[in-house]
């Protein structure tokens, strides 16, 4: 047997050491490349990109229900619940060009943004007979299996030989997919809440209230001692009460933290009507707005109480601004009003457009960002930006009256 010299053993070992070396770096290099372009193909997820379920919990003791993310591990994930609101729909049985162009969009917007919740904010199924209109709606959330909530507006359930306000609502209520209630027994019908859930508790609720209906009538005048007027209706003082002790239940339930809080519905206050304009956000005045004629203190109350900051309503079509007033923001949900009046067939609104081009037509939607910290970042969708929206829809555009889109015009 040949006996190798321990200085030559000792060079082979380190010749074979260095080789290891090389080959472990080799394989650091290709692992990091493959991991790294594998990340680029969406093969592996970074922790926070992890799969989240969202759950919509009723809880048992009657509480405040909420929506809530969690991963697979059955962990809360701080990540962000979307929001999306439509507004002034005007649908009637779901066949009319105007019923097609509305849903088609609304279907199209659910399609391509995934919200977590759909909010429409009035004037939703209007006629004596609504009910095949809103079956035709709640059709769009069970095929997207996508929540869905609404507040009545002034033309709901307006028709005397139609269903009651409480009917209409409760109606809602029972679709699949739909998280409206009746509410409470107030003095108007589908006051609600929903809390918006993260690892630190509620982060943000929801608030859906009825602005009421068409006119004040003199009973409830009479009722509530206020000078007889055919001004639109009011946030009565039931509803107001309700509004302050729901939100306290939720702060004393939340560690004693009133959480952050964006409310939904259907006619604006009348301080709409102080706002400076000037200073707007985003979006466009085209009308004057068209609140109750008689102030119920609402907006007094919100400031007051600390937890609302934005107020999202609807009612006015040509109108789909954003403003800051007294530390509130003061906001119009873009309209998805086909089957009324809208800015696309409105003499005055065409005429602004001819002397600033820049000008949007009113019409799209509005997405709601709510983020673990409970802050809401709005940001408006103009369908004109999109035309995508419009694609196919051409025969039910012409039908309606409605111009078509340049992109969408045959040479």
């Amino acid at each position: 047997m040949q006996t190798i010299p321990l200085s030559r053993c000792s060079a082979q070992k380190e010749i074979i050491m260095k080789k290891l070396i090389v080959l472990l770096l080799v394989a650091v290099v290709l692992a990091t490349a493959i991991s790294v372009g594998a990340f680029e193909l969406g093969l592996v997820k970074s922790e926070d990109d992890r799969t989240t379920t969202l759950y919509y919990v009723e809880p048992e003791d009657g509480s405040t229900p909420y929506f809530v993310k969690k991963y697979d591990d059955g962990t809360i994930a701080d990540t962000p619940i979307t929001v999306i609101s439509f507004s002034d729909t005007h649908l009637g049985d779901g066949s009319e060009p105007s019923d097609i162009i509305s849903l088609t969009i609304i279907d199209r917007i659910i399609k391509q943004k995934h919200p977590d919740l759909v909010v429409i904010t009035g004037d939703v199924c209007l006629g004596s007979t609504p009910y095949p209109g809103v079956d035709a709606l709640a059709k769009v959330f069970e095929d997207n299996k996508t929540y869905w909530a609404v507040v009545l507006g002034n033309h709901d359930a307006e028709p005397w030989d139609g269903p009651t306000r409480e009917e209409l609502i409760r109606y809602y209520e029972n679709k699949p997919y739909s998280l409206t209630k009746e509410g409470p027994d107030l003095d108007s019908e589908g006051n609600y809440m929903i809390n918006v859930m993260h690892s630190t508790g509620v982060s943000h609720t929801l608030v859906f209230m009825d602005s009421g209906a068409g006119h004040v009538d003199l009973d409830i005048c009479k009722k509530y001692g206020i000078p007889y007027s055919t001004g639109y209706d009011f946030i009565k003082p039931d509803q107001q009460k309700w509004y302050v002790d729901t939100l306290n239940d939720i702060k004393e339930k939340n560690n004693g933290v009133l959480p952050e809080s964006t409310m939904f519905m259907h006619i604006p206050f009348v301080e709409y009507h102080y706002v400076d304009l000037e200073s707007r956000l985003y979006g466009f005045f085209g009308e004057p707005s068209c609140p109750s004629d008689y102030n119920s203190g609402m907006f007094d109350l919100i400031k007051e109480f600390g937890s609302t900051k934005t107020v999202v309503c609807g009612h006015d079509h040509v109108n789909n601004f954003a403003v800051m007033y007294e530390g509130i923001k003061l906001m119009y949900s873009q309209s998805s009003s086909f089957g009324s009046y809208h800015s696309r067939n409105q003499f005055g609104f065409l005429l602004y457009r001819q002397v600033d081009p820049s000008i949007l037509y009113t019409d799209g939607h509005t997405e709601f960002t709510i983020s673990a910290d409970g802050s809401c970042v709005d940001t408006p969708f103009f369908n004109e930006l999109h035309p995508e929206v419009f694609e196919g829809l051409e025969d039910e555009l012409i039908a309606n009256g409605t111009p078509l889109p340049p992109e969408l015009k045959k040479d």
